[in-house]
């Protein structure tokens, strides 16, 4: 029988292939690399809600490598990783997945959609199970010799839950998975971490956070324009402060659910605002895109309100960042439809809060904090946020001074052509609607609360 000749094409088509291999395959330790299985970890989520992530390392990899050799390092990955394939086949499960973040790497990941015993995936259980998994792997590698070595060989490992959130990228859902089991494993401490992620939980089940309100005046006249609606957790918690509050649902995945409480305790808490002003609430990008905003319950929590959309301002953070601006701008013309105002937070804190300017038109721009402390002793902040009284002029869009704390601060900015401001000069956030604060001996003017409002 004759072969066809192995022709030019035939050589290039295997040099790509054997390349593209050698890219995503470790031929050491027979593992792939995490990329190359975002197919079968996406068809692992399919079959349940959740999915129970490992990151195994070795702990201090390169002063090993330095100590040790090379050589003695890749005959321990090859003994982790038969230990690992032998859980797998005994304990684990078949469909479990084992792969490696970087070839010729020391982090080693498992994948896995029920625990032993069948159970579902939970934190709680998976500590038990990541405490087993280490210890079995460490008793099959104390054998291995060590020729140079001086430092104690020590294993480090961490876990998280990989969830399904539709409107983000599946493969950033799995690196966010694996950051934050990282994050575990650098702690070493997983009870309190547990603990925590316990705690924050039941804040999500019980709705079991604070709407607070700072004002928003027009500075050139003082008057009360509306408020801003900002959360705090459990007084006396760990909780407490919003940054905690927020950072630690953003590295657990329920960024998304705590963003969608804080709307709706907001709305229910500013029952009895008064007519005219406006209420600004936040909301991070990736729920613009949520079906949050069209489901009913959303628009019955606003008639339940009192308030009409025409006094709701959708306030967009930059917690997380804008992935699809196509889809990002069709769900403001949305929202826009309906009545609602829109305004871009944090203004001037980098590029990505001006490409959402660019795209989405808002009717507020407010500037960071950052811009406005000490703006009178800065020529460069005054020139900075002249520009951006300028651009919102051209585009449509009214500018919020945000953190507002002098006198001198707010002739600044009214030289700037500022028109609104918020921050303690006015008044700090408060559970009730607060009254404008004002310096001792100044005039109070119409500006108190039950004063009238300046329409925006």
């Amino acid at each position: 029988m004759e072969f066809p000749p192995k022709t030019d094409d035939y050589f290039r088509l295997k040099t790509d292939y054997l390349r593209f291999k050698g890219a995503v395959f470790d031929p050491i330790t027979g593992l792939y690399s995490l990329p190359i299985l975002f197919d079968r970890i996406r068809s692992l989520l399919e079959r349940v809600d959740q999915v129970g992530v490992f990151s195994l390392e070795i702990a201090g990899w390169d002063r090993l490598e330095t100590q040790a050799g090379w050589n003695h390092l890749d005959r321990l990955r090859v003994r982790i990783v038969d230990t690992l394939v032998g859980l797998r086949d005994t304990h684990l499960g078949r469909d479990v997945i084992l792969a490696s973040t970087a070839l010729h790497g020391g982090e080693f990941l498992i994948f896995l959609h029920e625990l032993p015993g069948g159970y579902a995936v939970s934190l709680p259980r998976m500590d038990a199970v990541a405490k087993s998994i280490l210890g079995i792997v460490m008793e099959g590698i104390q054998s291995e010799p060590r020729p140079g070595a001086t430092d104690p060989l020590e294993l480090e490992i961490g876990f998280s839950i990989l969830r399904e959130t539709p409107v983000m990228r599946f493969e950033r859902q799995v690196y966010r998975a694996l950051e934050e089991a990282r994050r575990m494993r650098r702690r070493g401490n997983h009870q309190l971490w547990m603990q925590r992620v316990s705690d924050l939980r039941k804040i999500l089940r019980q709705g079991s956070v604070q709407t607070y309100f700072q004002p928003i005046v027009d500075i050139n006249n003082k008057n009360l324009v509306g408020y801003e609606a900002l959360t705090r957790g459990p007084r006396n918690t760990f909780f407490e402060t919003p940054n905690t509050l927020f950072d630690f649902s953003q590295q657990i995945g329920a960024a998304t659910e705590l963003d969608g409480l804080c709307r709706f305790r907001a709305l229910a808490d500013a029952r009895g605002m008064e007519p005219g002003l406006k209420l600004f609430l936040n909301s991070l990008p990736a729920t613009i895109q949520n079906p949050f905003f069209r489901q009913e319950d959303f628009w019955k929590r606003i008639q339940d309100s009192r308030l009409t959309n025409d006094c709701i301002v959708i306030e967009i953070t930059e917690r997380t960042a804008i992935e699809d601006f196509p889809g990002f701008r069709r769900e403001i013309d949305r929202l826009r439809e309906r009545g609602f105002q829109v305004a871009i937070d944090d203004i001037g804190t980098g590029y990505a809060n001006l490409q959402a300017v660019s795209e989405v038109h808002p009717d507020f721009l407010k500037v960071d904090m950052s811009l406005i402390r000490h703006i009178d002793r800065s020529l460069i902040k005054k020139g900075l946020v002249s520009a951006l009284v300028e651009m919102g002029r051209k585009i449509g869009s009214r500018v919020i001074a945000e953190g507002i704390e002098s006198e001198a601060e707010l002739q600044t900015l009214t030289e700037c052509g500022v028109q609104f401001g918020q921050g303690f000069y006015f008044g700090p956030p408060a559970p009730a609607f607060p009254t404008i604060a004002r310096p001792p001996g100044q005039d109070p003017g119409p500006a108190h609360a039950n004063g009238p409002a300046r329409s925006i």
